[in-house]
């Protein structure tokens, strides 16, 4: 019994065409068997009944069991046409999201290309801001930062929200956000109407915005929290889980990215130094304290480091010398310095790296992880550069490429020291480079236009094509308008060098003015407080960064309308120039690339203020460019009206 019952089991979990094969061997049986019983039952219920019923006895049954046996094989074949039907659509259902996970993978892929390219912090942070709504069913992102002067959020970029909603989320940003809200919280997932510090003040504006939920994707920097990549949803459960595999990967691909940016931004930081030096011997001495200094500092800087030091090793004396330190202590006794020269010579001794990813107990207290690189060049031990810093793990193997690329171009800088000359004048080297890319994608490229264009122009004449030789002088006028642009515009980027910029209203309103005049695009100027005056050096920076963002938006923003405005708040200076355009161009690599250099040079003028850009944009959406300077940091005078 059993043994047939699994042979039944068997059979109704095989496929339907084994279970066909196996009914025909079963139904001759069955109708026998079925034949047999109905032939007895109906000879019984004719036996029963007078002759002359008998007929009609007869039709009655077989039409009765013929109906039923139909009835009954119909509703089976329907039974199972139907269950194909399911599985067909279950078929087809996942074959779609199949196709939809891998159309999001190639997304995911595409996005790791482009950020692996990246050429700047910035560009970094806008793909990481569009990428959320590519990869998810999100209506926005924003990519914030902490502040580690003021332990404060920092809004870097936003992507895909309206206006109104990142208006009132720079407030609240900028009314103060204290970083270890962000740093150290764990709920990565939120509601709209939950007490995260983001939605805090702005319950109301999220669900005009039609925001329900919150997913915050951590981005890491030595495995440190360095800012969060904010996701808004329609939904309170946020994506699908997905969806939120994806926002993940992309998360650690971002905080990769961030690191591999910023060592190679220390690589190439460590040139720098040697083009401060004079090539006269009476100089060099006096000259090489300040690049030792500035060496250093560079080093502190880009790893973010809390204490080093530059050792020089004398053959000669076989003595050691110290000639740049910070945070050593200020004798020769401090557990710092004892540390910094014993990892030096262990360094000269073994010819390779020390790296310390976790200082044993006993060390000083606030140095918990270092590295010591030789300065090797020709064969020759010049010494070695010592780092210490206040965070586990701030030096690892990982390092190890960057370091010896580091130490060997400090090497370098110091055993080529007395064959460099100082160069004093590298803000007039950088303006030359500004100029010479400004006339090579304006003037000279329209230069060689209209050369072309005069040579069709002969060929129309001499082919006595007049309507098009007409054509083309209405389009080589046009060219030469553009040209003059470009001109003027150089020129006066010339001459805000040498205008007094302290009394910044007036002279943004003369600027856009002429901008309005040379383009044609409606430019409007707001200011709070026309008595405001300004440092001649931090005003020039602003107006640099205006000019800037003018630039852009004649080159890329196809806009019609400009408005800049300058505003007091509290302690600090707010400017904002926004724009009804089509947003960042995304079609051409090249106009990217000069996108991104001209945003990467405006943050670095905001941020040599002590201040911060912010940049928010869309497609179709225009662009606000929003810089905040400490006003304390560059007031001369503000009479209050």
């Amino acid at each position: 019994m059993n043994h047939l019952h699994g042979i039944f089991s068997q059979i109704q979990t095989s496929p339907l065409h084994i279970r066909i094969r196996w009914l025909r061997w079963l139904t001759p049986l069955g109708v026998l068997a079925l034949a047999a019983l109905h032939q007895a039952g109906l000879h019984y219920l004719i036996s029963t009944l007078p002759e002359s019923w008998h007929i009609e006895t007869e039709l009655i049954i077989y039409g009765l069991t013929g109906s039923l046996v139909a009835w009954a094989g119909l509703t089976r074949l329907a039974e199972l046409i139907e269950s194909r039907a399911e599985a067909d659509a279950r078929l087809r259902l996942a074959y779609s999201t199949l196709e939809a996970r891998h159309q999001k993978l190639l997304t995911l892929q595409d996005y790791g290309r482009k950020l692996a390219s990246a050429g700047s912090e910035q560009a970094v942070f806008e793909l990481a801001a569009q990428a959320p709504l590519q990869l998810s069913e999100a209506k926005g992102s924003t990519v914030i930062t902490f502040n580690p002067e003021k332990e404060q959020l920092k809004l870097d970029m936003a992507w895909g929200l309206s206006d109104s909603y990142l208006r009132a989320l720079r407030t609240r940003i900028e009314s103060g956000i204290p970083a270890a809200r962000c740093r150290e919280c764990t709920v990565l997932k939120t509601e709209s109407t939950s007490d995260c510090p983001l939605f805090d003040g702005l319950h109301q504006a999220a669900r005009a915005e039609g925001i329900g939920g919150l997913l915050c994707l951590p981005m890491m920097l030595e495995q440190e929290r360095v800012g969060i990549l904010s996701v808004y949803y329609p939904s309170p459960a946020g994506p699908p889980e997905d969806q939120l595999r994806l926002l993940n990967i992309l998360s650690g691909t971002i905080g990769a990215m961030l690191e591999s940016l910023r060592l190679r931004t220390i690589q190439a930081q460590t040139n720098l130094p040697v083009q401060q030096l004079d090539s006269s011997s009476a100089a060099i001495d006096s000259a090489f304290g300040d690049f030792a200094r500035q060496v250093l500092k560079i080093m502190l800087d880009g790893w973010a480091a809390t204490t080093g030091g530059l050792f020089l090793f004398d053959e000669a004396t076989s003595t050691w010398n110290c000639p740049a330190s910070h945070e050593l202590g200020t004798d020769l006794t401090d557990p710092r310095f004892d540390l910094a020269l014993e990892m030096a010579r262990q360094a000269q001794a073994s010819g390779r790296l020390v790296i310390l990813p976790e200082l044993p107990p006993g060390g000083p207290e606030t140095v918990l992880s270092a590295a010591a690189a030789p300065l090797v060049t020709d064969g020759h031990f010049l010494g070695a550069i010592f780092l210490g810093a206040d965070r586990r793990r701030a030096f690892s193997n990982r390092h190890s490429e960057f370091l010896k690329t580091m130490s060997h171009q400090i090497a370098l800088a110091v055993w080529n020291t007395q064959l460099y000359e100082q160069i004093d004048q590298s803000a007039v080297i950088k303006e030359r480079y500004r100029l010479s890319r400004e006339i090579h994608d304006g003037l000279a490229q329209t230069l060689a236009y209209l050369g072309l264009q005069t040579e069709t122009l002969e060929k129309l004449v001499a082919a006595g094509q007049s309507e098009e030789a007409l054509r083309e002088i209405v389009a080589m006028r046009q060219s030469i308008r553009s040209a003059y642009t470009e001109s003027r515009e150089a020129i006066e980027g010339l001459r805000l060098e040498i205008e007094n910029p302290d009394d910044l209203p007036l002279r943004l309103r003369e600027f856009v003015a002429q901008f309005n005049r040379r383009t044609g695009i409606q430019s409007q100027v707001t200011v709070d407080l026309e008595d405001l005056l300004v440092e001649p050096a931090a005003g020039l920076q602003l107006l640099r960064i205006t000019q800037e963002a003018l630039s852009n938006v004649r080159k890329h923003a196809q806009a019609t309308r400009v408005e800049i405005s300058l505003r007091v708040l509290g302690h600090e200076l707010e400017m904002s120039i926004s724009d009804d355009g089509r947003g960042f161009p995304v079609s051409s690599q090249i106009d990217q690339a000069i996108l991104h250099f001209g945003l990467t040079t405006m943050r670095e003028r905001a941020h040599s203020l002590g201040g911060a850009l912010t940049v928010a944009t869309g497609p179709m959406q225009g662009t606000r460019i929003t810089v905040t300077v400490p006003l304390a940091e560059f007031k001369r005078t503000l009479v209050q009206p």
